[in-house]
């Protein structure tokens, strides 16, 4: 597994037993009723509108675009690879640490994927906007970046696009976890050579429908992106999600203020206990001990991302996921028993 949430192995390692899941990052606030109740009532007889027209009207409504500069995929990880066989870039940089899919999905097509260090709390992102040249076809952003969950700050992300522009390179930004942040402020602007990536997933709980998107000014991108894979991705079930989710700005803005008072409760917890803790603005935080911990963790029925298998990072490295006030008091006691 390179995710976290493997639950089904923790199943099959401790028969029995279940563990606290705090290597998926979701809203800990779970999924909204009325988006429940649109899950449960989408029907199970049609074949779902392989265009998510519905959907996507909904959405260019609230973002005042148009419906044709949106495309809604099963999941962000399925976008990602859809945009890998769209764009078929020959080289493309990728930070690290960040999300696994990009160079995953990159490489899939034969991609060059130049990997960047930009370092755990991002002191050296400026190395990603010097090795941008004009043989670059393409740079993945994530703001928050996972699993390090800073954000890239507008001064960043303006001297990359300005390198950008200059070589001719488009940029993927992925702002999946935006809406979770404190003050959830998009980079994205609209330009036609920039890509915005977004799920439903992390801020409404719901992996299992699996619920994804970009945006792009480059409406013959987004037209490409139905022949990258199979036409009925989209489960009604999930674009009936999406409808209701649209709807839940009180929700987010709760799970947004319940977060940031979790989040500083674990940071000054576990830097209590001698971890160092990135300052992270989404709903996961970026640790790192002195020796791995995560089997030791597991063994105590508490499950952690372990960062070994993200570049630049290894596995003294954890992140761990934003959860309930008594789920984040039941971590601090078992970390306190390692």
């Amino acid at each position: 597994m390179i995710h976290g949430g493997d639950l089904f192995g923790y199943a099959e390692r401790n028969p029995g037993r279940q563990a606290l899941d705090f290597s998926a990052n979701l809203n800990p606030l779970g999924t909204p009723e009325a988006v429940v109740q649109a899950i449960h009532g989408a029907p199970l007889d049609r074949y779902p509108d392989p265009l998510c027209r519905a959907l996507r009207r909904a959405m260019a409504e609230k973002w005042n675009t148009a419906p044709e500069t949106i495309f809604c995929g099963a999941g962000a990880a399925d976008v990602i690879f859809r945009l890998a066989l769209a764009l078929k870039p020959k080289r493309a940089i990728v930070p690290a640490p960040t999300f696994a899919e990009y160079a995953a999905a990159l490489r899939m097509t034969g991609c060059e994927v130049q990997s960047v260090s930009i370092g755990a709390e991002h002191e050296r992102f400026d190395a990603l906007i010097g090795a941008v040249t004009e043989d670059t076809d393409l740079i993945c952003l994530c703001s928050p970046n996972n699993p390090t969950g800073l954000r890239i700050t507008k001064a960043q992300f303006d001297a990359v696009y300005a390198r950008a522009r200059e070589c001719g390179a488009v940029i993927l930004l992925d702002e999946c976890f935006g809406s979770l942040c404190t003050e959830p402020e998009s980079l994205y602007t609209g330009q036609a050579d920039v890509i915005l990536l977004g799920s439903f997933t992390k801020s409404f709980a719901i992996p299992d429908v699996r619920l994804g998107f970009c945006r792009s000014e480059n409406r013959a991108l987004i037209d490409k992106l139905y022949a990258c894979g199979q036409p009925w991705a989209v489960t009604g079930a999930a674009q009936a999600a999406g409808m209701a989710a649209l709807n839940e700005e009180e929700f987010l803005a709760r799970s947004r203020a319940y977060l940031a008072a979790q989040r500083e409760y674990l940071i000054s917890n576990l830097r209590a206990l001698g971890y160092r803790v990135i300052d992270g603005q989404a709903n996961f935080l970026l640790c790192r001990a002195e020796r791995s911990i995560c089997s030791a963790a597991e063994q105590r029925g508490i499950l952690l991302r372990s960062c070994a298998n993200f570049d630049g990072l290894d596995d003294t490295w954890f992140r761990i996921a934003v959860r309930t006030q008594e789920e984040n008091r039941i971590l601090i006691r078992t970390l306190e028993g390692l």
